[in-house]
């Protein structure tokens, strides 16, 4: 199962201290499992890495009125509301950000969503710190039939 593949793995979080919790409902995407895998696998390096040590990173996926919502909330510094919109633009990067990369890592992620009919939603974490990934997957009796 392309989920439990990469949450078990447990990416960089222990390494850097940053704690993941998740809170995985059994689901059933109809898609490339490789690139369902690269989308998650870039989610949860995108939190980590943005997210100061003894911070937290929860993933969820849950099927909420016939449709399969996948989460990923991060405690780090959040993204300015004005820079939401731009986020998954090819190369885009915050004129504050000091890390490695050249801004591809969400530009994956929305072609993958966008290449298995799913939505993907940026807001501002709880409290207005961090960011929230939502990515909302097509009807799953419709995918089904």
């Amino acid at each position: 199962d392309w989920s439990s593949d990469v949450c078990s793995s447990d990416l960089l979080g222990a390494r850097k201290g940053v704690e993941l919790e998740f809170d995985l409902q059994p689901c059933r995407v109809a898609g490339s499992p490789l690139m369902l895998r690269e989308l998650l696998s870039n989610l949860l390096d995108n939190a980590v890495r943005y997210t100061p040590a003894g911070g937290q990173v929860r993933v969820s996926m849950q099927t909420i009125a016939q449709h399969i919502w996948l989460s990923i909330e991060d405690s780090g510094p959040g993204v300015p509301e004005a820079e939401l919109a731009k986020l998954g633009t090819p190369f885009h990067r915050l004129p504050s950000d000091q890390t490695e990369g050249c801004g591809l890592g969400l530009a994956i992620v929305r072609e993958i969503a966008r290449l298995h009919g799913a939505e993907i939603f940026f807001a501002r974490g709880a409290g207005g710190q961090g960011l929230l990934v939502r990515i909302k997957f097509p009807d799953t009796l419709a995918a089904a039939a």
